[in-house]
C-alpha cells in the first residue's frame, strides 16, 4: 500500500513538473521574450528589447522544474 501511494505521488509530481516546465519555457520565456523584444524595438526601448532577446535565448532554463520533478519522482520510487 505504501509503495502504491509513493508511485502515485511520483506520477503527480512528474505531471505537475511537466506542465509547469512547458508553461514557463514556452509561454513565459520564449513567447513572452519575443513579444517583449518586439515591443521594445517598436517603442525604441533598447533595454526592453535586450531583455526580451535574452529571455527568448535562454528559454531552455524553463525546463529546470522538469529535471527537479524527475529527480524527486525517482527519489520517491527508489
Amino acid at each position: 500500500m505504501k509503495r502504491k501511494i509513493k508511485n502515485i505521488l511520483a506520477a503527480i509530481v512528474m505531471i505537475v513538473a511537466i506542465i509547469v516546465s512547458f508553461w514557463l519555457a514556452i509561454n513565459v520565456l520564449l513567447v513572452g521574450g519575443v513579444m517583449q523584444a518586439i515591443v521594445g524595438f517598436q517603442t525604441m526601448d533598447a533595454g526592453m528589447a535586450a531583455w526580451g532577446i535574452v529571455r527568448a535565448l535562454l528559454f531552455e532554463m524553463g525546463f529546470i522544474p522538469f529535471w527537479l520533478g524527475m529527480f524527486v519522482a525517482v527519489w520517491l520510487t527508489d
